[in-house]
């Protein structure tokens, strides 16, 4: 955020106080792009969540040395929001919005994409306030190869560990996949 100071020059200022404001901002571009494109139904405030943290840009914070770290983290949690960005996938309609009806539903969507490509899949859903999960939805890709991608996870025990992708995430209720484009 830029605020003026008294003799005409710029300052700059960040935090949590000014996040509110951009992502309410953000949110309320969404839903009238939302609206412009002719979609029947609201959005689930789940497709917000997940087209806001699908299209964030990640911090790469810095580990030891000059190693960088992808993935959130307990610092910049999935990134910098980009509001072009969560714009363009609802005028792309590069998402979608579905409902699982039963816990043992499984649902399977082929995507195709070029060796070279990276992809990120971001699933997102309202589960009931209360301590744990009560619908613990998992997110996995399987390349051709049969190679499974999981979704980063963070540990709340041990937060300055980076994100791994080994196992399913049974914590929370956003799931995101990358696999670069070396990764297929």
């Amino acid at each position: 955020m830029i605020s003026t100071i008294l003799n005409d020059t710029y300052g700059f200022n960040c935090g949590t106080s000014f996040a509110a404001p951009h992502v309410s901002g953000t949110i309320a571009l969404m839903l009238e792009q939302w609206n412009k494109s002719g979609y029947d139904e609201d959005p689930l405030p789940s497709t917000i969540k997940a087209l806001l943290l699908d299209s964030t840009t990640d911090l790469n914070r810095t580990g030891n040395g000059d190693q960088v770290i992808d993935g959130p983290d307990y610092v910049n949690g999935y990134g910098l929001l980009n509001a072009k960005g969560a714009v363009d996938r609802i005028i792309n309609g590069t998402f979608l919005e579905a409902n699982i009806s039963d816990i043992s539903d499984v649902d399977v969507y082929a995507i195709n994409i070029s060796a070279q490509s990276s992809l990120k899949v971001t699933l997102a859903w309202d589960d009931v306030p209360g301590a744990n999960l009560i619908n613990d939805l998992d997110l996995k890709l399987l390349s051709p190869s049969g190679q499974t991608f999981y979704p980063w996870t963070l540990d709340p025990n041990t937060p300055a560990r980076e994100a791994w992708r080994n196992e399913s995430d049974h914590l929370n209720n956003v799931e995101q996949v990358y696999v670069n484009g070396s990764g297929f």
